[in-house]
């Protein structure tokens, strides 16, 4: 193991180009997924979540698109579980998501 420090860089979201699609098309199935969690996640007002298209074919951009799908799907039940039909601010909700989406990184309790 080195014991050269790990070197991270920032960069605006803005700034971060998009990979090229890899698969044309994505099965009906992922895409009814994929469409399930924009509307659960919506108006949280995500920059991924811009339009349902570009949501879409962002997973088609993916190499493991079913994967990836999976981890939102977790994402947006989760989260629905503690907001839906509950009384609360937009900045709790976003409160809510960003420890949801921590958790799907790194495991950590929400």
């Amino acid at each position: 193991m080195s014991d050269k420090p790990i070197k991270v860089d920032l960069a605006r979201i803005e700034k971060i180009k998009r990979g090229p699609i890899i698969h044309e098309e994505l099965p009906e199935s992922l895409v009814e997924k994929a469409s399930k969690i924009y509307d659960a996640l919506k108006e949280l007002n995500l920059p991924s979540l811009k339009n349902p298209e570009e949501w879409i074919n962002d997973f088609k951009r993916d190499v493991y698109p079913e994967r990836d799908i999976a981890v939102w799907e977790w994402i947006a039940e989760e989260f629905l579980k503690k907001t839906k039909g509950k009384e609360m601010s937009f900045e709790k909700k976003r409160e809510i998501f960003e420890k949801i989406f921590e958790k799907s990184f790194f495991g950590e309790p929400a």
